[in-house]
């Protein structure tokens, strides 16, 4: 980025001038920033500063610099909206994060007493998961959550909120779906994932996973520790139960 006393020199140099300063050279000037902020500072004070001074000779570059302003802004907006989608969403798997799922999962909790309508949770674990790490490598684990991701994103409704909360450790919302219904699905998903043939570059033959769930009806009262706490518990159930099992109690 640049101080300050260099930016003011640059729009010094165009406001001050007695001459015309080509869109050109103003466009390589402000090339040199990198800073989206810089080039919105810079010419928002030549535009400002032209228009005060009704400097005769750089009125054709007016359009220029409003254009240049326009685009930085659009810019800016871009890159915000990237810079929240990194921190929200699972780089890997293209889920939410476990930060996005804590707010995902306050707001349907509120909604959920607002509009007294049934609402589930999905908790579940990838069966031996770091045995596929220690044997394949790290490349392979990669391979195994993004293609398992994709299985669960086909399993589910739009309106269901689908995360990654840790290492192979995966959390679904589901809005206005009682406990029934949501063991339905999570078993819908468990043997999807079974049967999934996930191909991994070391490999010629593909390798196969299995996963626990648990699944938790949310009560009154409940607050996001206790859910998690609850979802939890079921997986534990689930593994302990022999894996590759769903379980509601």
């Amino acid at each position: 980025m640049h101080n300050e006393e260099c930016l003011d020199k640059i729009v010094k140099n165009v406001i001050d001038s007695n001459h015309f300063v080509s869109p050109i050279t103003i466009k390589r000037w402000l090339d040199t920033m990198k800073n989206s902020n810089d080039k919105i500072y810079v010419t928002n004070r030549i535009l400002t500063g032209l228009l005060e001074k009704n400097n005769l000779y750089m009125q054709g570059t007016i359009p220029y610099i409003q254009e240049v302003i326009n685009n930085e802004i659009k810019n800016l907006k871009n890159e915000k909206s990237e810079l929240e989608t990194l921190a929200t969403v699972d780089s890997l798997t293209g889920l939410f994060n476990r930060r996005r799922c804590v707010e995902n999962l306050n707001r349907e909790l509120k909604r959920s007493a607002r509009e007294k309508k049934p609402l589930s949770v999905i908790m579940c674990d990838l069966d031996h998961f770091k045995s596929i790490n220690d044997t394949y490598g790290h490349d392979a684990g990669d391979s195994v959550l993004k293609t398992i991701s994709g299985v669960a994103k086909n399993n589910f409704r739009g309106t269901d909120i689908l995360c990654r909360i840790g290492g192979e450790e995966f959390f679904i919302i589901l809005p206005n779906t009682a406990k029934t219904n949501a063991i339905y699905v999570a078993d819908r998903l468990r043997r999807n994932i079974e049967k999934q043939p996930i191909k991994i570059d070391s490999q010629d033959k593909p390798i196969y996973i299995t996963t626990s769930i648990g699944i938790y009806q949310i009560g009154e009262n409940e607050t996001v520790e206790t859910i998690m706490k609850n979802a939890d518990l079921r997986l534990y159930n689930a593994k302990k139960s022999g894996r590759n099992k769903v379980c509601s109690e």
